[in-house]
C-alpha cells in the first residue's frame, strides 16, 4: 500500500527499545501502550498510531471497582468495561479478529522471513 519497509530488530524488553528510540539508534517501534505512555505524555516520544488494544480478563467479583483503581488503570492506558464476562470478552475478540483479519487482507500485509 505505502511501500514501507520495516526491519525487525530484537531488544531485551520495552525499556531498552525505548532508550534506543530516544537515543536515535532506532527510528520507530511498536510497543505496549502501558509501557510507552509515560514517555508519550512526557513528549520524549510521539505516538503515530494505535494498532490495537490489549485486554485482560479478570473475574469481576475479584476486581476492584473503586474510582482510584480506575484512575490508575486509565493512567497506564487501560479501562474497565462494565458488565464484561468471559463470554462477552470472547465475543469481542471474535469481532476484533475478523475486523483486523479483513484489514490485513485488504492491505495485503505479509510477514517476510529474513
Amino acid at each position: 500500500m505505502t511501500g514501507t519497509c520495516i526491519l525487525h530488530t530484537s531488544h531485551r524488553g520495552s525499556l531498552p527499545a525505548l532508550q534506543g528510540l530516544i537515543d536515535g539508534q532506532i527510528e520507530t517501534m511498536i510497543d505496549n501502550p502501558s509501557a510507552a505512555l509515560p514517555r508519550i505524555k512526557a513528549g520524549t516520544v510521539r505516538a503515530l498510531a494505535v494498532a490495537g488494544l490489549a485486554y485482560c480478563v479478570v473475574e469481576v467479583s475479584k476486581m476492584p471497582t473503586d474510582r482510584a483503581f480506575r484512575e490508575r488503570l486509565l493512567k497506564v492506558g487501560g479501562d474497565l468495561v462494565s458488565g464484561t464476562t468471559i463470554e462477552g470478552f470472547r465475543s469481542r475478540m471474535t469481532v476484533q479478529t475478523k475486523r483486523w483479519r479483513r484489514a490485513i487482507e485488504v492491505a495485503n500485509i505479509k510477514i517476510k522471513a529474513k
